[in-house]
């Protein structure tokens, strides 16, 4: 049997573990759980789950269209945001089509453009951990079929302005008009910053972008995979041409219409994360943790400045006393083994290109105790090693 070269390129998606009977704070879920009136939505649908769902999902796709003031063309709606990913890729991607996209981002947008053969050519993100659109822009040539861009960033939880969303888009519509810019908002609900993009908004000037967004975040339908993608009736219309016909299950449609109706769930989702986030960032202050400015559901912390170590290979004496387990030789799987040891799972980001750094889930106040204590810990085993 003779397998496609490019698929044995991919080494399958490592999801964020979990130590048995420990608070998971490690995929970025909603600490709340699913909306009351989702859950509420499920029960009534369940009687008829022996029936194929709407495959044009018309219901949830009027309901985008209402709150986002967009024509119903303009919406798909896709198994997650992964699905589109895929989708996307499958209708741009062929022979030596490239991709762009940052190396310390979402791994999927790898997977996607993997799958369909296509090259990524990958940049680093800013010091300050944000999308360098300078350098995308230098990456980009006439093969270029895709740019990526997690817009708040997974992991790092930074943002791209409206300005310079704008501007790239601008750009890129300049240069390489055969390329689509995808925005990955699957955060987007727990942005405060008022000079976030109105991306939905910068669709009528910008016809080179498709926006994606998820259910699966401050909806808290993780389990169920909806997501949608938001572009021009064009760009919408050759997505439907490979979409799988009963896409997005009968009982992920329903909870997704209810959940976007909640109001007041949405509001304590979004208020709950931001005083997980103040007190969280207050305490890494105090320790002398470093972190990236989040505007999403987590907070990425870096470690190397603060324990010392210059080298991404950490040396078993690194943390004075404390010798690290074996076989662990970056400060991000140390920090994941230290953090269990608290009850918590939290994300170990060398998968991310980043082997210094955790991704932790804001959660409500009892669900961090234990992070608050590691850091404690942490923070008096980079005192000894000093």
């Amino acid at each position: 049997m003779k397998f496609r070269q490019c698929i044995q390129t991919i080494a399958p998606y490592q999801p964020g573990l979990r130590s048995q009977g420990s608070i998971k704070l490690s995929s970025n879920e909603n600490p709340l759980g699913p909306s009351p009136r989702a859950m509420d939505a499920v029960r009534e649908t369940v009687p008829m789950i022996h029936t194929y769902p709407d495959g044009a999902n018309r219901e949830l796709t009027a309901a985008i269209s209402d709150r986002l003031g967009v024509g119903s063309d303009q919406i798909i709606i896709g198994n997650g945001s992964d699905e589109l990913f895929l989708q996307i890729a499958g209708i741009l991607l062929e022979g030596d089509s490239t991709a762009v996209s940052a190396r310390q981002t979402f791994s999927e947008y790898r997977f996607s453009v993997a799958v369909f053969g296509g090259t990524m050519r990958e940049v680093n993100l800013s010091p300050q951990g944000r999308f360098d659109l300078q350098a995308i822009l230098h990456a980009c040539d006439d093969s270029t079929r895709l740019v990526f861009i997690c817009n708040p960033n997974n992991p790092t939880g930074t943002y791209l302005t409206h300005r310079e969303l704008l501007d790239f888009l601008t750009v890129m519509n300049d240069r390489f008009p055969d390329a689509l810019v995808v925005v990955d908002e699957a955060y987007q609900d727990y942005v405060t910053a008022p000079d976030f993009p109105d991306s939905v908004a910068l669709l009528a000037s910008c016809p080179n972008m498709i926006i994606t967004r998820t259910f699966s975040k401050i909806y808290g339908l993780a389990g169920l995979r909806v997501g949608y993608a938001v572009s021009h009736p064009e760009v919408i219309a050759q997505l439907k041409r490979v979409k799988q016909p009963f896409n997005v299950n009968l009982l992920a449609q329903s909870a997704a219409r209810a959940a976007l109706s909640d109001e007041d769930f949405h509001h304590r989702s979004r208020e709950i994360n931001q005083l997980s986030k103040t007190r969280l960032t207050g305490l890494c202050d105090s320790l002398g943790f470093s972190y990236f400015q989040t505007q999403a559901n987590f907070l990425c912390i870096t470690l190397a400045e603060d324990l010392g170590i210059e080298s991404v290979e950490l040396p078993p004496t690194a943390l004075g006393e404390y010798r690290l387990p074996d076989g662990v030789n970056n400060l991000s799987s140390f920090a994941f083994r230290h953090f269990n040891e608290y009850g918590v799972s939290i994300r170990a980001l060398q998968s991310f290109g980043l082997p210094s750094a955790v991704r932790i889930t804001l959660g409500m106040d009892e669900q961090m105790q234990g992070v608050y204590q590691g850091l404690e810990r942490l923070a008096e085993l980079a005192r000894k090693g000093s």
